[in-house]
Parts: C-alpha cells; sequence; structure tokens
C-alpha cells in the first residue's frame, strides 16, 4: 500500500525524501532592499516548520549527530545507525475511526485504518480529490461474553489487529527495500511511522 502511494506519478511535484531546515532571512531594516537582508548562521531567523521533512523528528532520524548527543539519545541513535547514507525514511502516517456498520438494523461496529505517505505535501495529501489516503483495513468492535472486559479486550483486539497490519512496514524499519519514487527514480527506504492519527478509543 504504501509502495503505492510513494511511486504515484500524479505526486511527483509534491514530494520530498531530503530533510531540510528552513529559515527565515531577517532584515536589518525595513527596506526591500535586497542588501539590507542577511541568511548567514550569526542572523538566522525564525525556524519554519512547514512540512515533516523540515521538522526535527525527521532531521534527527536521518541527519547524523555529534558524540554528544549520542550519549544523551542512546536508543535514537540506535535508530539513525540503521539508517544508511544512501537510504532515506519513507514515512508512514496511520489514521483509525470507530464506525458504524450498521443503522436501524443492529449495532455492528469496526475500526477502519487507512494510510498515507507523509513524504506527500500536506496541500495535496489533505485533498480528498487526491485520494491519498488509503483503506488498508477494518478491524471488528466485537460483543465479547465477558461484558467486564468488553472496553479491555477490545482494546487488545485492536492493538494486535494494528500489530499485523503494520508487520511488513515493521520489518522495513530494520532493513531497507527498493521502491520507485513518483520521479521514476529508485530509492532505498526505511518505513517508519510518524504519526498515528486516532480519537480516544483507539489511543
Amino acid at each position: 500500500c504504501f509502495q503505492h502511494k510513494f511511486g504515484n506519478p500524479t505526486y511527483n511535484s509534491s514530494f520530498e525524501v531530503v530533510p531540510r531546515k528552513t529559515f527565515s532571512i531577517p532584515c536589518e531594516s525595513d527596506s526591500d532592499d535586497d542588501e539590507s537582508c542577511s541568511s548567514s548562521e550569526d542572523s538566522e531567523g525564525e525556524r519554519l516548520i512547514d512540512e515533516i521533512p523540515s521538522g526535527d523528528w525527521m532531521n534527527r532520524m536521518q541527519v547524523k549527530t555529534s558524540m554528544a548527543f549520542v550519549v544523551m539519545r542512546a536508543i535514537l541513535t540506535m535508530i539513525q545507525d540503521l539508517i544508511g547514507e544512501d537510504e532515506t525514511i519513507g514515512i508512514v502516517i496511520l489514521g483509525s475511526d470507530k464506525t458504524h456498520l450498521t443503522n436501524h438494523q443492529g449495532d455492528k461496529e469496526c475500526h477502519n485504518v487507512f494510510m498515507t505517505c507523509g513524504n506527500i505535501k500536506k496541500e495535496l495529501r489533505s485533498l480528498d480529490s487526491e485520494r491519498a489516503w488509503m483503506h488498508i483495513a477494518q478491524i471488528p468492535v466485537v460483543k465479547w461474553k465477558e461484558k467486564e472486559l468488553q472496553g479491555v479486550l477490545n482494546q487488545r483486539l485492536l492493538h494486535r489487529g494494528l500489530e499485523i497490519i503494520c508487520a511488513r512496514a515493521m520489518e522495513t524499519s530494520h532493513r531497507a527495500v527498493e521502491m520507485v519514487g513518483p520521479d521514476g527514480l529508485l530509492y532505498k527506504i526505511r518505513l517508519l511511522l510518524a504519526a498515528y492519527i486516532a480519537d480516544l478509543p483507539e489511543a
């Protein structure tokens, strides 16, 4: 499912695989003259975060860090060491919502699970017409005989279902796979879950 979204040529113009840090350029005066503005490190402007690749998460994951940071964040460094210099991150975003399957004819419910690729820019990803989200699974809400354990058992069923759904993605977080991007180039990708969007019952 992720490979289908990652390699869709429709998203070529709104696609990012390289982490970045963007800053506004501070101006010394109100003049419109470009010479009055500076982009040096000593006069960095305000940090601009507009997409996942421009945030701290992807920069920490993919950009190598100093030894001081390695000592402080050993677990994070272990993940970083898995990402080779010729590899990039496939950003997985999951979403789920509890939904009624039948109205006026019973109380059947399920958790619909959706997935999108975070490498696609949010302006396009948020449009229904672009179909950037894919419905990948339905996890049932079961009426258990043990009514006193109804909530706990359904939560366990939901989490177990998510484990099965994400099993292949979890494998590729430790072993890079080759995927063709929307630009036709071949990438080595490690899938990492960046966000899980859900209401309280799924949390």
